[in-house]
């Protein structure tokens, strides 16, 4: 299962998640002058990178016919994570972009892009070691004094700043002459038309709270020039943590997670902020099948079950998968990938000869339990599940009902409490006629679905 899409494999982008559209609208923003910052949001494996696939190969396909062409740079950030500082990364993809997407891009010749990459990367390397507190980059030269003597009056020595606030000044210049050599390049390739850069930022929140808003420090005060637009694909919600903790000494004491998103709003001229996509289940089924070298015409994973590759029959709780996958917090594709495979896989355990046993032990409702089981698994913390199988905690008396179940205020937070919403109507509605496994069936299929083994 392809459980991540890298953004150069632009060609093979399906549109399983029908965000086509989408992809459209962002490609037409990017074309233009403005925005200069284009942000894509959406929680772990809700299926940014994919989406930047498809605006990618939406942008070159209109470069068939467009006047004003694009040229584009796919910057990975946490590939460059152990090297300390995201912005030298991206400018090292900048002066290597000929490598990139070849064939999309255009034949890009000449040394000069080469040099002024170089001293780009030499600039930054001289001001990295002086960024001001919370991995905030200075933006002007008394700021960047102060720090530097700052630093050197801690370690005792004196400092060496004698072409050091020149290069703050320098490093916008240098910025867009390196943006325009590269657009010079284009032109020298098809001099016919006119061309924009446009640079894909992506896993950002994959690298560490320092780095990352590090680099959106170098973006505000440095690499933002023309003739460019950034697309940053990352959670933004992981991103306002980040800033917080990064500017937690010089907040006040109500200042929370409104603080890093207020940032990330003057940082991010345009956003688009993923919503759970319809069909994430068939999506999920169809790369299964494609996996297998098979054809379904399956749309939910009741319907697998039920199906000749699953069960073979409708079962006790079949409604409930449905239910239970609709919930938000299971249905981002990566989730959803995760889930429908590690399914695959336990069935294929169960129905093999060794498992001939607990298989005719199990409840008619089983398939139901190991959906539960798996979803636990993906979601919520290890204790909740050690707790379900040995017929504790508050899932198991919402899913049992009656006096003892617990309110809302013991539901906690998160995937959490929709996990106990789902498991207080389960119980209500359909949890009588399901038959629970025993402890002993469910710490069997909890070892079937870790081990894959019997």
């Amino acid at each position: 299962m392809i459980y991540s899409h890298p953004i150069t494999d632009h060609e093979n982008a399906r549109d399983a998640l029908g965000r086509e559209r989408l992809a459209q609208s962002i490609a037409s923003q990017v074309r233009k002058e403005k925005p200069s910052v284009i942000g894509v949001y959406g929680s772990w494996g809700a299926g940014k990178s994919h989406l930047l696939s498809q605006v990618l190969n939406k942008i070159f396909q209109d470069n068939q016919q467009a006047e004003n062409k694009l040229v584009a740079c796919v910057f990975e950030a946490w590939r460059y994570e152990m090297e300390g500082d995201l912005a030298a990364g991206m400018i090292k993809s900048l002066a290597n972009i000929e490598k990139d997407l070849v064939g999309y891009n255009p034949r890009l010749r000449g040394a000069y892009y080469k040099k002024a990459g170089l001293a780009l990367l030499g600039f930054i390397s001289k001001l990295a070691p002086y960024a001001g507190p919370g991995g905030k980059l200075v933006a002007d030269g008394a700021e960047l004094l102060q720090s530097i003597l700052g630093m050197a009056e801690k370690a005792s020595q004196k400092p060496d700043i004698g072409d050091l606030l020149p290069n703050v000044d320098k490093i916008k210049k240098q910025m867009s002459e390196l943006v325009l050599a590269i657009i010079r390049a284009a032109k020298d390739a098809d001099s016919a038309h006119e061309y924009r850069l446009v640079i894909f930022i992506d896993d950002l929140d994959r690298c560490s709270p320092e780095n990352m808003v590090r680099m959106f420090e170098w973006l505000k005060v440095h690499l933002l020039v023309d003739k460019v637009t950034y697309v940053m694909a990352l959670d933004n919600h992981a991103a306002a943590r980040a800033i917080v903790g990064q500017y937690k000494k010089y907040l006040s004491q109500d200042e929370d997670l409104a603080y890093g998103l207020r940032y990330l709003e003057k940082l991010v001229d345009l956003e688009y902020d993923l919503s759970a996509p319809k069909g994430v289940e068939a999506m999920a089924l169809d790369q299964l099948g494609r996996e297998l070298c098979q054809k379904w015409e399956y749309q939910r994973v009741s319907q697998y079950l039920t199906g000749p590759q699953g069960t073979g029959g409708d079962f006790p709780g079949c409604k409930g998968v449905d239910e239970l996958l609709g919930m938000h917090s299971v249905s981002a594709p990566r989730t959803m990938l995760k889930i429908v495979k590690k399914l695959s896989l336990c069935l294929d355990v169960l129905a093999s000869e060794p498992a001939r046993e607990l298989r005719q032990s199990l409840p008619a409702s089983f398939p139901f339990w190991l959906v539960f089981l798996i979803a636990v698994y993906y979601r919520l913390e290890p204790e909740v599940l050690r707790e379900f199988i040995r017929k504790r905690g508050v899932l198991i008396e919402l899913i049992a009902g009656g006096a003892k179940a617990p309110g809302p205020e013991a539901w906690g937070s998160g995937p959490m409490y929709e996990f106990c919403v789902f498991a207080q109507r389960f119980g209500k509605f359909t949890g009588q006629s399901v038959k629970t496994p025993t402890r002993e069936q469910l710490a069997r299929l909890t070892r079937i679905m870790r081990e894959n083994v019997i």
